[in-house]
């Protein structure tokens, strides 16, 4: 289960850094910026989940 997490926090952030390197000096569409944001908050919950994971096992 914990490998599930694991690979899913890695791929989420492979997906933050590639939208980062296409990240425009200016004028940044609204659907980048909601992809960002959709993008960290999945990464922020998926990190809570493996930490909970973790307190249960402990």
């Amino acid at each position: 289960m914990n490998d599930d997490k694991t690979a899913r926090i890695k791929k989420l952030e492979q997906e933050l850094e590639n939208l980062k390197r296409q990240w425009p000096a200016h004028s940044v569409s609204p659907a980048l910026l909601q992809r960002l944001d959709d993008l960290e908050e999945a990464l922020e919950e998926a990190k809570a989940e493996m930490s909970a994971a973790q307190n249960d096992i402990q």
